[in-house]
This record gives structure tokens, C-alpha cells and sequence, in this order.
């Protein structure tokens, strides 16, 4: 289906700069209502001019660690299409995020990894590559849930007044269900392929998922594991730099909250343009139960951005220099 263009000027335009005005407009306030935020800044600033970071530098070093499980659950799971090394596999995921960077729900990953495709198996390598995006989503519903089930409690005991917590058990129960029906989705995928290839309009793309029914079991299990080692990393990431910029709350406590900001994050659609700001704003409402240091959860979130997704993308960007896309 073609987009109009004037639905395109206005959502490039006009409604991403409104959302994203809303967005910084937002943040400034919850800043300015922040006490301490000079000192909140400087603990930040220190941490970049005070001499070479540790923390810094282990938060650098797990984001090629994150990629890198990446590359090894896309190369198995493309395995029934085409068979690549695990340095193509690391460059072909680098490469998607130069795409992903610039697209709504960075769906444009999936074409910078069909660079490193064969011609006549492009198109064939999205499903493939969807279901490792699936798997990684189903660690994130999973986590977010159990997440979910501790945060609830302490919303409803430790803010003062008490507030109604429908919303939150409305979204634990969504959420639930949601997993339940993935899961199910994910192990029995043969059979949806089928059913899709009994839709008679959509027979005739029935050879673009045909790949998918050659993922074993043994495959599916591998991925969901490999996503949660690479969850397992984010998570990492974020408590090494929310403690580094002056954060100072328990393991377990990190375990609670974060869960619950990447489940909300994953069911807000937006574009990377104004992800920052949908990141913080999220980051601080879940935050908010535990501390007031609104600067250090912005500043986390805007660099772990930076980190896992800006930064690769201009590695990938260097990969795709002088790569032909599409051959004569």
C-alpha cells in the first residue's frame, strides 16, 4: 500500500516535531521540579571529565557483547536460507541498526541485514529474521510481567497518598495474556506458516515463509535463550550506568524496575527521532517510585541510546560504505 504524501509531510513534519516538543517540554518540567539537580548534573559531568571511567567503559564493551549474541541467533536462524559466516552475521546485524535508526520501530533493520543476503533470498530472510525479533519480545513480556507483579505492590504501598493501581494490574493481566498466545505462536510457528499458505490471497507469497517451518525446535529454544543472555546485558548496562550517574538502589530493586520501563517502552510505538524522549518520560514515571533524581534516569536512558543504537549505527554505516545493495 502506498502512503499518501501528505500523510508523510505531516507525520515527518509536523507530528513527530509536535510529539517531540511535548516530550522535551515534559522533561524540562520534571527537571525543574527535581531539588538537588545542580549537584545531580555534576555527578553525571563528573563521570566523563574525572579521568577514564570503569563503569563507562564495561557499559561500551557490553554493547558489542549485545551484538555480538545478536549476530549468533540471527546466523542459526538463517541457517535453512543461507549460510554465513559469524563476521558476516556481526556485520549484516551492525548493518541493520544504520538502517533501524532512521525507521518507525526500527523495522528497517531487516532490510540493512538483507545486504548481506544472496539476490533472490532477500525477501525470504525477513520472516527468519522477525522470529529472532519475536524471541527477543517474549524475554521482554516475560520479564516485564514478573516485573510487573513485584512493582504493583510497591505502587500501591510505598507512594503517599496511595493511588489506584487498575492500570498497572489491567496491564499484567494484557501482558499475560499476550506472553501465553507468543509463546504458543512461537513454538507451534510451523503451524501458522501452513495456515498461511491456505489463505488463498496470500497463497502465492506463500515461498517467503516456507524457511521458517525448517527452524527446529532445538533453534527456537537456542534464540529464546540467546535473548535472554542479551536481555540479561541490557539490564546490566542500564544498573552499571544508572549507578554511575548517582543512582544508588539494590540489585533487586533495579531488577523490579527496569523489567518494567523496557515492557512499557516496547508497547509505545515511536520513531528513534523522539525514542529519547518517549525513554526518559517512561523511565522516570516507573523510576519515580524509588527516587526523585529525575537528571540521573535521563541521563541513563539518553545514553544507553547513544550506546546500543546510535554508535553501532555509524559502525554499520562504515560497514555499508561501497557495499553494493543491489547488483546489475
Amino acid at each position: 500500500m502506498v502512503i499518501p504524501k501528505y500523510i508523510k509531510y505531516f507525520v515527518n513534519y509536523l507530528l513527530i516535531p509536535i510529539v517531540l516538543v511535548l516530550f522535551v517540554g515534559n522533561l524540562i518540567s520534571q527537571i525543574n521540579h527535581q531539588q538537588s539537580k545542580a549537584d545531580s548534573w555534576q555527578k553525571i559531568v563528573d563521570v566523563f571529565t574525572n579521568g577514564v571511567n570503569w563503569q563507562i567503559v564495561v557499559v561500551v564493551a557490553l554493547m558489542f557483547v549485545n551484538w555480538a549474541i545478536e549476530a549468533l541467533k540471527w546466523k542459526n536462524l538463517i541457517k535453512p536460507l543461507q549460510s554465513l559466516t559469524y563476521l558476516q552475521a556481526y556485520k549484516a546485524v551492525l548493518a541493520g541498526t544504520s538502517f533501524a535508526a532512521n525507521t518507525p520501530n526500527r523495522v528497517g533493520e531487516y532490510v540493512g541485514r538483507m545486504v548481506y543476503i544472496q539476490e533472490g533470498k532477500r525477501l525470504q530472510s525477513i520472516p527468519l529474521t522477525v522470529t529472532g525479533s519475536f524471541s527477543q519480545l517474549l524475554i521482554t513480556l516475560i520479564a516485564g510481567c514478573i516485573g510487573l507483579a513485584f512493582y504493583i505492590p510497591i505502587v500501591a504501598n510505598m507512594l503517599q497518598p496511595p493511588i489506584n493501581t487498575f492500570w498497572l494490574k489491567t496491564l499484567l493481566i494484557g501482558s499475560l495474556f499476550v506472553t501465553i498466545i507468543a509463546l504458543l505462536i512461537y513454538f507451534k510457528i510451523s503451524w501458522l506458516v501452513s495456515g498461511f499458505a491456505r489463505i488463498p490471497i496470500l497463497h502465492k507469497y506463500s515461498y517467503l515463509v516456507t524457511k521458517v517451518e525448517a527452524i527446529s525446535t532445538k533453534v527456537l529454544l537456542q534464540s529464546l535463550l540467546l535473548s535472554l543472555l542479551r536481555y540479561s546485558v541490557f539490564i546490566a548496562q542500564y544498573i552499571i550506568t544508572m549507578q554511575a550517574f548517582g543512582l544508588q538502589l539494590s540489585v533487586a530493586t533495579y531488577c523490579i524496575l527496569l523489567p518494567v520501563m523496557l515492557l512499557v517502552l516496547n508497547l509505545v510505538p515511536s520513531f528513534v527521532i523522539v525514542e529519547a524522549g518517549v525513554r526518559s518520560t517512561v523511565g522516570v514515571q516507573v523510576f519515580s517510585v524509588a527516587v526523585t533524581n529525575s537528571v540521573a534516569v535521563i541521563a541513563s536512558n539518553l545514553f544507553i541510546l547513544f550506546i546500543n543504537l546510535m554508535l553501532p549505527a555509524v559502525l554499520g554505516l562504515l560497514l555499508l560504505v561501497g557495499k553494493r545493495i543491489l547488483k546489475k
